[in-house]
């Protein structure tokens, strides 16, 4: 009888807990959003190395990526608002663009300098 009981109440505490983890959202899939792109040289030719830092207009708070061998980054999890991009290498002139505008759950593709 006892193990009756024990079972019946394991098996509702394993409904609750269930439907507590299907009742959260997941981090990152709700109110975040993602910059991509690809840093090119005048002649088109792929950047890797170079430091691609994103500001949050509003808080300062700021990340760097380093682009891959093909020139591209990609920075997620963002919160949805207003950013400045700045790309720095050494020997080519620092590029910065300002009021870049992502949105919950957008995807700002193709930001190539």
């Amino acid at each position: 009888m006892i193990e009756t009981i024990y079972a019946a109440a394991m098996r509702r505490l394993s409904i609750v807990l269930v439907a507590c983890a299907l009742s959260v959202p997941a981090r990152g899939q709700v109110g975040s959003a993602a910059l991509t792109g690809t840093v090119v040289d005048q002649g088109g030719a792929a950047v890797p190395g170079a430091a691609v830092t994103i500001t949050a207009s509003s808080t300062r708070y700021a990340r760097t990526q380093i682009t891959h061998d093909d020139g591209g980054y990609v920075a997620q999890g963002l919160a949805p608002g207003d950013y400045t991009v700045d790309v720095v290498l050494s020997g080519f002139r620092p590029v910065s663009r300002t009021g870049i505008r992502v949105a919950t759950g957008e995807t700002v593709r193709r930001l190539s300098w």
